[in-house]
Order: C-alpha cells, then structure tokens, then sequence
C-alpha cells in the first residue's frame, strides 16, 4: 500500500506508538481522581507530578505554569506560551 500522509490534524492528530503505549499504561494503571485521597487517586496524582516534571524539563519553566485541562471545554482550553530557554522571562 502507497504510503499517506495524513494532513486533517484539527480534530484528530496520529500518535507516536512510545506515546499510545504511555497513554495505554497510565489509562490501565492511574486510573483515579488525582484530587481523591484513595489509592486510586494517588495513582493518578503520582502521574500527573511525573507528567508536570517530564514537562517542565522540555520546556524549562516552572512547574506552576504547567496547568493540564480538558481539551474542548470553554473554561480549560490550553495555551501554548513560549518557554524557551532563551525566554527572559
């Protein structure tokens, strides 16, 4: 089969497998409500503190201007701001 590249990444956005393969681990494992106090909650908060560092660690900035929201509501629609290294702020 030809190979296609797939250019409609509006609504939908091919992954890369390391990336479906973390996703299907923390779904399986880190289930919880990361604002829960039962162990499934602190599943969950443990991955959120990991995925905030791996994060901060790409983009060199700090950890409170990492906030995570869910995508296609109003209210917490992520913005993408420059971090760069080279950021003086």
């Amino acid at each position: 089969m030809k190979s296609q590249d797939y250019l409609d990444c509006n609504a939908t956005t091919p992954i890369a497998d390391e990336v479906a393969a973390a996703m299907t681990r923390t779904l399986a494992d880190a289930f919880g409500n990361p604002s829960s106090i039962h162990w499934a909650g602190l599943l969950a908060r443990d991955a959120v503190k990991e995925a905030r560092s791996q994060v901060v660690s790409l983009l060199c900035c700090d950890a409170t201007e990492i906030v995570f929201g869910v995508p296609h509501l109003p209210p917490s629609r992520p913005c993408l701001v420059n971090h760069s290294p080279r950021d003086s702020r």
